[in-house]
């Protein structure tokens, strides 16, 4: 793994990098939108335990490994945090790529079944 060192400075880069997005941001702005926040991760950790059960249950696999492997989160942060905990980076890396690809392909689908257009809002 990496020396003390080089993770200490990865994972503040890593908390730079996502604190700077939010640098410009009122505080209004943050507090309009924190039930949206919450509800959204109170879903993402559901989905995510239903799974973890799943293949906690199923397989051999350490009980560790699949927890930060279906961890809602950034693949940069769950990447730091396996190699921290000395879990294997590769099947949390594989198992957050393969969600991210998921996504990506699904979203276009759920937007047409589910979206509505501003010209749906005016009708």
């Amino acid at each position: 793994g990496l020396p003390d060192w080089g993770r200490g400075v990865a994972l503040v880069g890593i908390g730079a990098l996502i604190g700077s997005r939010f640098a410009r941001m009122r505080i209004k702005t943050l507090a309009g939108h924190i039930n949206a926040a919450l509800g959204s991760f109170t879903v993402a950790i559901a989905v995510s335990a239903i799974f973890v059960g799943i293949v906690a249950l199923t397989t051999q696999v350490k009980f560790s490994d699949v927890v930060v492997a279906f961890a809602p989160g950034a693949m940069d942060a769950m990447l730091a945090l396996a190699l921290t905990l000395h879990i294997d980076p590769i099947f949390v890396g594989a198992h957050h790529l393969s969600r991210f690809v998921f996504v990506t392909i699904a979203t276009p689908g759920i937007v047409h079944l589910f979206g509505r257009t501003q010209d749906d809002v005016d009708d």
